[in-house]
């Protein structure tokens, strides 16, 4: 950290731009084949329908710039309707999920990524719309 910290500017948007460089490399799928990535599933929980469909707006658009992996499924899940359930719940509703989608067989194969990204962002509201998440 200490050498970021006395990096000059120019330093820092070379650094920025090789990462950059390694990142596309590694979504390209002719240079790495599906199996190189860590997930085989993503998952963002959401507070609400409304915050899911945001999210899945956000994971399209990513899609369509090319900064998501090729081969990975993901997926937004939003809370039932009624009274917040956390976390826990959201994993539960989450499994359910991918337990009818998949079916229990296949999960146990699969390397899933399960993010809580849902809230409403109280205590930093300009992420209340898009989610902490993007």
């Amino acid at each position: 950290l200490g050498s970021y910290l006395s990096a000059s500017p120019e330093e820092l948007a070379s650094i920025q731009s090789n990462k950059f460089v390694k990142y596309r490399k590694f979504l390209d799928a002719e240079n790495f084949p599906t199996l190189a990535y860590p997930w085989d599933v993503v998952v963002l929980t959401a507070g609400d329908q409304e915050q899911a469909d945001s999210f899945r707006e956000q994971v399209e658009w990513r899609r369509e710039l090319g900064v998501l992996p090729h081969g990975v499924d993901f997926h937004c899940i939003s809370d039932p309707p009624g009274p917040r359930i956390g976390n826990g719940g959201a994993t539960m509703v989450a499994l359910a999920f991918l337990d009818g989608l998949y079916g229990s067989q296949r999960c146990t194969q699969l390397r899933i990524l399960l993010i809580h990204a849902g809230g409403y962002s109280q205590r930093t509201p300009h992420h209340s719309v898009s989610g902490k998440i993007f």
